[in-house]
């Protein structure tokens, strides 16, 4: 069941063999090997939007880079692509007699009907039809790829694309300061002058995919890169990238997203986390609820220099809000919702262009409505209930990552739009912690992948396979160690599951 050769028979395991191009791991329904990394290298580098002004020829406004030739050619083979990765994951399923639909699969399913479905009542339903095809294949992809590719293959490429972002747009604020800056002279960015944007066509999704990289280098980290000081010197430089973008959000948010990691791995039962949580819900309820959270958040904002109106995002809300409750059951479209009306009336108060709500939960209300909320939200609620529900000594890496991402991913949501983003690296990244998190709580997950993501303790540590090479019989036995109560019940298990 798990190597295609053993030590007696003289042939070398699988997991031997770093050459291989694609390897099906035993046991699994996952795919490994040099080209299915590549294809999620190729994945996270687009959905991270780090080469879309690149490749829209540097324009100097910010708006539309996504519409160039080159993007559209990419994001039609990143589709293709994910067709192709998911149709061999159904029919291996479909041969083996071993197809399941899980709880994600059906969330992000039934949001994508959802979404494909809303430009039909939209009033812009060209527009809301392209941008609902992008939705549509930005979930199929991700999907696909949680499906079929193990867990420590795209954590490991998330890792080193963390540490290409940090190194590259350090690189080029010191090379080419004119291109990494924003100047005074750009259409629609004129008030960011002198805020780092690296690569990118805005200071915030710099800002936004650095909090990722950090998030990212803090967790699996230490699992995927040597050296004593890379991993801390790193997430410095990150945090020093971030500052310099001028993202108030950001520095904000990290804080608290690491916070709430170093919560969860703090011993405790799980009904007493259930009520402290309940608890913190409850209080921050009360905040919001009284308005004093329009308060703290002003003066926050107002701390570091971005105006108590939270950078004038209160009067977008207010408008937002005044034309969602046109359509508050099932909005006016998919990425619609804003430019059907709200932005012209905005227009008209402040003389400036804004594109969306900024607010992730208000603009999807106004472009799928309520129903649309729910559906978006009901994946991370299934995504927090494993995670409350975790298993004590397991995956402690992939547990700190989940938690810290979903503390990140909705409170990110509160001044900025987010939440369900086509082609987008928060939605991608979203999609397959979801699904690792429902593999780990049901050990769905191959037992490597559970290793490289678990804090091995006493004896267990000196059968943590290598980076290079590994040892999946030892593994094994490093999972037993896992599992002292039933070590026999624990190979049973992964067996069946894994």
């Amino acid at each position: 069941m798990i190597a295609q050769g053993s030590e007696g028979d003289g042939r070398v395991p699988w997991a031997q063999r770093p050459w291989r191009l694609a390897t099906v791991v035993e046991g699994t329904f996952s795919l490994s090997g040099v080209v299915p990394r590549l294809y999620v290298y190729c994945v996270v580098v687009y959905f991270s939007g780090a080469i879309t002004r690149p490749l829209s020829g540097n324009s100097g406004s910010f708006r539309d880079v996504g519409e160039a030739p080159m993007v559209q050619a990419l994001g039609i083979a990143v589709y293709l692509g994910g067709a192709m990765l998911g149709l061999w994951g159904l029919v291996q399923r479909q041969l083996q007699g071993r197809l399941s639909i899980s709880p994600p699969l059906v969330g992000y399913g039934l949001l994508a009907l959802w979404v494909a479905l809303s430009p039909l009542w939209s009033p812009m339903p060209d527009l809301g039809m392209r941008r609902a095809v992008a939705f549509v294949g930005t979930v199929m992809v991700s999907c696909a790829i949680a499906t079929t590719i193990p867990a420590r293959d795209i954590a490991r490429v998330l890792v080193h694309c963390s540490v290409g972002l940090i190194v590259i747009t350090l690189a080029l604020r010191l090379a080419l300061p004119v291109y990494a800056v924003h100047q005074a002279g750009e259409a629609g960015v004129a008030e960011h002058a002198g805020r780092l944007r690296g690569s990118y066509a805005h200071k915030n999704e710099l800002a936004r995919t650095l909090a990722l990289a950090i998030i990212v280098l803090l967790t699996f980290g230490r699992v995927f890169l040597r050296g004593r000081w890379l991993r801390p010197g790193l997430v410095l430089a990150g945090m020093g990238l971030a500052m310099m973008s001028g993202s108030a959000k950001v520095l904000l948010i990290i804080p608290l997203a690491v916070g709430g990691a170093w919560f969860f791995a703090i011993p405790m039962g799980r009904a007493v986390r259930c009520l402290l949580l309940l608890g913190m819900a409850g209080l921050v309820g009360l905040v919001m609820l009284s308005g004093v959270s329009r308060l703290i958040a002003g003066g926050v904002f107002a701390s570091v220099g971005r105006g108590g109106d939270m950078s004038g995002r209160s009067l977008i809300w207010e408008v937002a809000w005044r034309f969602y409750a046109l359509h508050p059951l099932i909005g006016q479209g998919y990425a619609t919702g804003w430019a059907a009306g709200a932005q012209a009336y905005f227009a008209q108060l402040k003389l400036i262009v804004i594109g969306h709500a900024h607010n992730g939960y208000i603009n999807t209300l106004l472009d799928l409505g309520a129903v649309g909320l729910v559906l978006a939200l009901l994946p991370p609620a299934m995504m927090a209930v494993c995670l409350v529900a975790f298993p004590r000594r397991i995956a402690d890496h992939l547990r700190a990552f989940g938690v810290a991402w979903l503390v990140m991913y909705l409170m990110m949501n509160v001044s900025g739009t987010y939440l369900i983003n086509y082609n987008d690296l928060y939605t991608f990244t979203t999609i397959v912690c979801c699904f690792w998190c429902h593999g780990v709580f049901h050990f769905r997950v191959d037992v490597l992948s559970l290793l490289l993501s678990s804090r091995l303790r006493g004896d267990a540590r000196w059968c943590l396979p290598g980076r290079r090479r590994t040892d999946v019989p030892r593994a094994w036995r490093t999972a037993c160690l896992l599992f002292p109560q039933d070590p026999a019940r624990t190979l049973q298990e992964g067996e069946r599951n894994v």
